[in-house]
């Protein structure tokens, strides 16, 4: 029987908590006390700002409401529209039940509405007296804001705006007034004269600052536990330059133990964040974690680009797990395989921006990133990390590869010159230069260095290499992105409309128990399952629960926002990672083929997940016309070579020029539909590849001055600020796109990607080309960025014609009526013990924190500003289940819950429950249903046996785990009587 879910993944399952504080939390206390002035007016403005908003709000509803209570019949057509006024779950069900009545009660009925909703908006109003409150500190308002409380409702009609314009404003510039006044004390100049190594205030280590992180080589490797909390790491967000260039250089002290900078990663170094380590804890982990390397190896040697060098030592913080039975004495690294590939480009001078269409020869890098392995190593492709190396590793037979092929030699060198026999000397991996991060610095004077400087290092400091991503099992079709769409700006509404078909039938097939089963990832297509997901697989009658049917409301929401977003699912299209033709790579290796022919032409693929056919192959990001249509070859010999399900590339194609990739685990959006290659293909009539010369990183010494330097101009670029132009761009409509801007555009946007390790940026030549780019670029953003990115009506541009706007009138916003699934829900299908009784000390302590739930996670988002809402949520919700789990036994606590949420309550809100509970519910599910039972350590089946509860495994390792715990207790009893 199927096991549960995530065994690929586990990494993904454990996780470990860290603090995330910013430069704040370094203050002085005459600091910390400006700080907290500016925090309360800021606070303040915020609120108010706030009210504001509610204010305006309100006052449109009451309008509507008075219009419909003085003619009732105005909205007898369309109670929706009243809806979209009052958006509440309560207003949509009062007016559902309006539908069935007719004459004199629908419009007695409206009218109670109205007055209804009349008074919860005046009590709303008021709710606010808390936040007018502290404006009233301001005297001369004092009386005018309780007059404005005492309004009745019609009143309020009147002065809202005038309320809002002459009062509320006015403290709101006063209160900003006060902020330059507070922050002119926290200009850098004041900062710089903090004398000494500032200090952590162990205040800020609260448990709103907890970050989860999964398992890696970084957590292994400090010996930090699954689920523990850690002060060895610490997070920290550069917000103040002056402070944080302090902690940098001269690191920082908590509760008496000394931090250094580490490292940050090149996603850190976007969020402005950087990890700090206990000095002696670096010391004692750190040979392990740099394979032996020192900075002052490093620096010996020239140095190293300083943001590159905290991309390769952060390569130990990703999430992974071990890669079991890797031995180093298997593995070589050889040159990369690289050719000139000729064909025509658009040449950009990154000087004066002209665009010159040419021919010439380009140089690729084909195994830019890959590596490969024998196919006994692994059938899958997959992402790995070591100490200075990452990459993909792709599993291809080159032993059968030299056995097959008359001449070759299995005999290779590696990068320093030694000479390998692949088939003496056991080599089952083999490396390439561009996955070897920092192979300079391992040089043993030329003589051996692959054996006796890294391989020695890497047995010497016992080293970890670990897997991070592993090809897909399963290939479920995926959706298309809104800048996918954009560029083929030519479309027309109809054929827009044929490719959103299979996404409305999905909206509106949702009665369908297989579609609801999919959406809600509850069927085979879905690997991943947590608990909610496995228990409706197992039991589909939950379909028929409450809660059930409010989670398919959701989720069909966010299909219909995510659909005028551009999020559409065309079937027959799968992502999968690209690889070369590592045919012709062994052509190179073994055969000793400067140009090797390989499997696949220019304009071929070769990907076992399609047919052969045209494919359209992309790559996010997606921001020219980026459509590149290939034949796919499927035949005996690419099936026997190309054995994965990656998408294999020809070397003799600039595929890799016009995509923008590497091969260190890319993936790529494979499109098949016929009708959407021809579309893709009209666009792409000549459209060439764009070619630029972009800044490289310079070395220099790894100090901490020049690590601040290069993490400071780092902290300058966006990278999101030049793609939201390219999109305002495609949003001119079909004949006002300026494709020249475009071109220029994405050259900016990729150098400003390699900013933070290059710090080169392109300059715009003359005010000619300035003027170009805005006027294409000038006007808000698309209108579907409202939904796309969660845009306000008053940040966006009126919708018009351009293709991805078209999706609003295309995409249908009905409501949903559910119809009864087939099967009986019995609720005690849930439980362990289908006897158990309300025990009433573990119902009210739930309802108080399931009350309070909401609050605590808006405080947390607000208080941890780069923390995002699933990690709050994930957070609150293990603090519950530890806070139930103190009042009884696991299988008791839950049992009660369901008992009372399903018999009892009858609720329709269950989310606290199936976060907090959702693995032990699918459990009870699996052993009702399907008579399994799991091993409560590992999740593996066992044997169903009334008193069994570990795996043989799990029990072993826990009687072995009793004994030695006896031993250390009588050892240490008989000590103390000694």
């Amino acid at each position: 029987m199927e096991q549960l879910k995530n065994n690929s993944n586990k990494h993904l399952q454990s996780q470990i908590y860290l603090y995330s504080v910013d430069t704040s939390s370094f203050y002085n206390k005459r600091e910390a006390f400006f700080d907290r002035k500016v925090i309360k007016f800021n606070y303040f403005i915020s609120n108010v700002n706030k009210l504001i908003q509610q204010l305006t709000t309100y006052q449109i509803h009451l309008t509507e409401l008075i219009k419909m209570e003085a003619n009732p019949n105005h909205y007898n057509e369309s109670s929706n529209e009243m809806a979209k006024v009052l958006q509440t779950k309560e207003f949509k069900i009062k007016l559902d039940k309006l539908s069935q009545l007719d004459g004199e009660k629908y419009e007695q009925s409206l009218l109670d509405i109205v007055s209804f909703y009349k008074n919860k908006i005046s009590e709303k109003v008021i709710k606010y007296e808390n936040i007018i409150t502290t404006a009233k500190k301001y005297g001369k308002y004092r009386q005018e804001i309780n007059n404005f409380i005492k309004l009745d409702v019609a009143e309020k009609i009147n002065e809202i705006d005038q309320f809002i314009s002459e009062k509320l404003n006015v403290l709101v510039e006063k209160a900003r007034k006060r902020i330059k006044e507070f922050e002119k004390e926290l200009t850098d100049e004041k900062l710089d004269e903090h004398e000494g190594i500032r200090e952590l205030n162990p205040k800020a280590l609260t448990s709103k600052k907890k970050i989860g992180q999964f398992k890696s080589t970084l957590t292994r490797t400090l010996g930090i536990e699954k689920d523990s909390t850690t002060t060895d790491i610490i997070v920290v967000r550069a917000y103040r330059y002056a402070v944080f260039e302090n902690i940098i250089k001269n690191g920082f002290c908590y509760l008496n133990e000394d931090y250094r900078y580490f490292t940050s990663s090149a996603g850190q170094i976007r969020q402005k964040k950087s990890i700090f380590v206990k000095t002696k804890v670096w010391e004692k982990y750190k040979d392990r974690i740099m394979c032996g390397l020192t900075i002052e190896d490093i620096n010996k040697q020239g140095g190293m680009n300083p943001n590159k060098y905290n991309a390769y030592l952060a390569l130990c913080n990703t999430s992974s797990v071990l890669w079991q039975d890797f031995s180093i004495d298997k593995c070589i690294v050889v040159d990369d395989f690289e050719t000139l590939v000729n064909g025509m480009v658009d040449y950009i001078d990154n000087e004066t921006y002209a665009i010159d269409p040419k021919s010439k020869g380009v140089p690729i890098p084909h195994t830019d990133g890959a590596g490969m392995c024998l196919p006994s190593v692994s059938k899958k492709s997959f992402q790995y990390r070591m100490p200075f190396f990452k990459g993909l590793m792709i599993p291809f037979d080159y032993l059968k590869f030299i056995e097959d092929h008359e001449g070759a030699s299995p005999i290779v060198k590696d990068i320093y010159g030694k000479e390998w026999d692949v088939i003496k000397d056991g080599i089952e991996i083999i490396f390439t230069k561009s996955q070897f991060k920092a192979w300079s610095f391992f040089f043993d004077h030329g003589k051996n260095s692959w054996e006796n400087d890294y391989k020695r290092k890497f047995k010497l400091h016992k080293c970890e290499a670990a897997k991070c991503k592993e090809e897909d099992e399963n290939f479920e079709d995926k959706r298309l992105s809104y800048q996918m769409l954009q560029t083929l700006y030519k479309m027309n509404h109809e054929d827009l409309e044929k490719f959103c078909e299979y996404t409305i039938n999905e909206i509106e097939d949702i009665n369908n128990p297989e579609v609801a089963l999919r959406l809600l990832g509850a069927d085979g297509s879905n690997d991943k399952k947590y608990g909610f997901q496995r228990a409706l697989e197992v039991y589909p009658a939950m379909l028929n629960d409450v809660y059930t049917k409010e989670q398919l409301k959701d989720k069909r929401q966010s299909l219909i926002k995510d659909a005028k977003a551009g999020k559409i699912l065309l079937p027959g299209t799968k992502r999968s990672y690209i690889a070369p033709d590592l045919y012709s790579f062994c052509e190179r290796l073994f055969l000793g083929i400067e140009k090797p022919n390989g499997l696949l032409k220019n304009g071929e693929v070769s990907c076992a997940l399609f047919e052969n056919q045209k494919l359209d192959v992309l790559r996010s990001p997606h921001l020219y016309i980026e459509h590149c249509i290939r034949n796919n070859v499927r035949n005996k010999k690419t099936e026997d070579w190309f054995i994965t399900n990656d998408i294999y590339t020809s070397t003799h194609d600039l595929i890799s020029k016009q995509l923008m990739f590497d091969v260190d685990g890319d993936d790529s959006i494979i499109i098949s539909n016929p009708d959407f290659i021809r579309i893709a293909e009209e666009h792409m009539e000549g459209v060439l590849p764009l070619d630029y010369e972009l800044g490289t990183a310079k070395p220099d010494l790894i100090t901490n001055d020049n690590i601040y330097k290069s993490l400071k101009a780092a902290y300058s670029k966006n990278i999101g600020e030049i793609s939201n132009k390219i999109s305002k761009c495609f949003n001119k409509g079909k004949d006002n796109v300026n494709l020249q801007v475009v071109k220029w555009l994405v050259m900016e946007n990729n150098a400003i990607i390699d900013f933070s390790k290059t710090l080169w940026m392109c300059e715009r030549p003359n005010k000619k080309v300035e003027k170009k780019i805005r006027d294409s670029t000038k006007g808000k953003l698309p209108y579907f960025f409202k939904y796309a990115k969660d845009k306000k009506s008053n940040q966006v541009e009126k919708k018009n014609d351009s293709v991805v706007n078209m999706l609003d009138k295309i995409i249908p916003d009905k409501r949903l009526h559910f119809e009864g699934f087939e099967g009986e829900f019995d609720y005690r299908q849930l439980m362990k013990n289908k006897d158990q009784e309300i025990e009433q000390e573990i119902v009210n302590l739930y309802e108080e924190l399931n009350r309070k739930k909401f609050k605590d996670i808006k405080k947390q988002l607000k208080e941890g500003e780069d923390k995002k809402r699933k990690q709050v949520e994930l957070g609150v919700y293990k603090d519950i289940r530890q806070q139930l789990l103190e009042l009884g036994k696991k299988d008791v606590v839950v049992d009660v819950l369901m008992k009372y949420l399903y018999e009892v309550k009858d609720s329709k809100n269950k989310q606290t429950l199936w976060f907090c509970f959702g693995k032990e519910i699918a459990k009870n599910v699996e052993f009702n249903i399907l008579g399994i039972k799991r091993c409560e350590d590992c999740d593996e089946e066992i044997e169903k046996v009334q008193a069994k509860k570990y795996c043989s495994t799990c029990a072993k390792k826990r009687e072995r785990d009793r004994v030695r715990r006896y031993r250390q207790n009588k050892k240490m009893n008989e000590n103390k009587v000694s």
